[in-house]
């Protein structure tokens, strides 16, 4: 994922919930690269969702699980 110059970046689900989204987890996948970088979710919804990376700006490789119905 591409972050802007303040470490934020959204997020698309490949395909929305249609009813509703219950939780979003999002960690640093290239730990052996970056270091520990703290990657911190918000605005999620059926759609989608935003981060915040510790990194200021770049490309970061981030994992991701949505679970929702």
């Amino acid at each position: 994922v591409g972050t802007n110059g303040l470490g934020n970046a959204n997020i698309l689900f490949p395909v929305s919930f249609p009813n509703g989204l219950l939780t979003v987890i999002a960690i640093d996948g290239d730990f052996a690269a970056s270091g520990n970088v703290n990657i911190g979710v918000s605005s999620p919804s059926t759609t989608g969702f935003s981060i915040k990376s510790g990194t200021i700006s770049g490309t970061n490789r981030i994992n991701w699980i949505a679970i929702g119905f």
